[in-house]
C-alpha cells in the first residue's frame, strides 16, 4: 500500500509517497515537470512487491515545506543534494528527474547501484544534439518560454486550461492530470517548479559517462527529445564498473537503451508497468532471497 510521508533532506522537508519496508534496498524515483510523485503510482507497489523500499518525493518547489523563494535556490547543485541523504540507492528519473538522475549517477557514482531513466537523454548527448539535429532547437523552445515571467499566469488562467492540455496532449489520462493540478495548480507551486528552468541552462549542464547498470527508455513520439539525442546516449558509459560496485553476472544487462513506439515524453502506463522488471534484473545480486521478479532473464 502506498503511504504518504515527509522526508527531511538538505535542510528541507519533502512530501513523499512510499511503498514497501524501509529495511529493504532503496529505490528513489524522481519526477519531472509538470508532474509530481503521482507519476510513479504504478511503480511504487510493483517495486515493493519485488522486495524494495520505493520512495517518490515531491521535489524542491513541489512540496510546500521545501519551497525556497529565491530562484538561485533552485540551481542544479541544490537539486542534486536533495537526493543524497542516503548512502546508496537504485535511481529512477523521468524528464527533469531524469536529468538529475544522469547527473547524480555521473557525479556520485559510488552512491548509485543502478540507473533507470525515462525520456531524458544523457546531458552530453542532449547538448550535442543541438549541433547534430536541426530539429532539437524547435523541440526545446518551450524551455525558454517557461522562463518568461508571464508563463505562470498564462498556464493558470481559465482554470489551468493550458497546463492541463500540456499534460493530456502527451497522453496523460485526465484523472492523472487532475492529480498533478492539485499540487501545481496554484501560483506558489507553479512558480517554484518553473524556477528549475530559470536557475539552470539545461543544454549547458554536463556530466561524466555512467558506469553502473543502466536502462534508458525513450518514446519515439517524444515531442521534446529527438532520436539523435536519444541514440547519442548509447556511447555515454564507461567500460568498467566504478569502485564499490559488485561484479555483475554475465547475462545481466549493463547498459541498455530501448526505443518505445508511439510513446510520448509523458510515457504510457505500459512503460511504467515494465519499469520495475529491468531494475530487478540490474540489481538481482542485491535482491532479498527469493524475491527476483518474474520477467528477469
Amino acid at each position: 500500500m502506498i503511504r504518504a510521508t515527509q522526508i527531511e533532506a538538505n535542510g528541507l522537508v519533502f512530501d513523499a509517497e512510499v511503498c514497501g519496508e524501509d529495511r529493504n534496498p532503496l529505490v528513489l524515483l524522481l519526477h519531472g515537470f509538470p508532474q509530481t510523485s503521482h507519476t510513479w503510482r504504478a511503480q511504487l507497489p510493483a517495486l515493493a512487491d519485488a522486495g524494495y523500499f520505493a520512495v517518490a518525493p515531491n521535489q524542491r518547489g513541489y512540496s510546500a515545506t521545501a519551497r525556497p523563494t529565491r530562484t538561485s535556490d533552485y540551481v542544479t547543485s541544490n537539486l542534486i543534494a536533495d537526493s543524497l541523504n542516503k548512502p546508496t540507492f537504485h535511481l529512477v528519473g523521468h524528464d527533469w528527474g531524469g536529468q538529475l538522475a544522469w547527473l547524480i549517477a555521473g557525479l556520485c557514482a559510488e552512491r548509485v547501484l543502478t540507473l533507470t531513466v525515462l525520456s531524458w537523454p544523457h546531458p552530453q548527448a542532449f547538448r550535442a544534439s543541438f549541433t547534430d539535429d536541426p530539429d532539437q532547437h524547435q523541440r526545446s523552445q518551450h524551455h525558454r518560454a517557461l522562463q518568461d515571467p508571464d508563463t505562470v499566469r498564462l498556464l493558470l488562467e481559465d482554470g489551468s486550461r493550458r497546463l492541463h492540455r500540456t499534460l493530456t496532449s502527451q497522453g496523460v489520462p485526465d484523472d492523472a492530470a487532475a492529480a498533478y493540478m492539485e499540487r501545481l495548480g496554484n501560483e506558489g507551486a507553479l512558480n517554484a517548479a518553473l524556477n528549475w528552468y530559470r536557475a539552470s541552462s539545461i543544454a549547458e549542464i554536463d556530466s561524466p559517462a555512467v558506469s553502473m547498470p543502466t536502462l534508458y527508455l525513450w518514446g519515439d513520439a517524444d515531442a521534446s527529445v529527438g532520436r539523435v539525442a536519444a541514440e547519442g546516449t548509447r556511447s555515454l558509459r564507461t567500460p568498467d564498473a566504478s569502485p564499490g560496485h559488485r561484479p555483475w553476472r554475465r547475462k545481466s544487462p549493463r547498459y541498455e537503451i530501448q526505443s518505445i513506439e508511439n510513446a510520448s515524453a509523458a510515457l504510457s502506463q505500459k512503460i511504467r508497468r515494465r519499469l520495475s522488471f529491468p531494475i530487478g534484473c540490474f540489481s538481482r545480486l542485491s535482491m532479498p532471497q527469493g524475491k527476483v521478479p518474474s520477467g528477469c532473464g
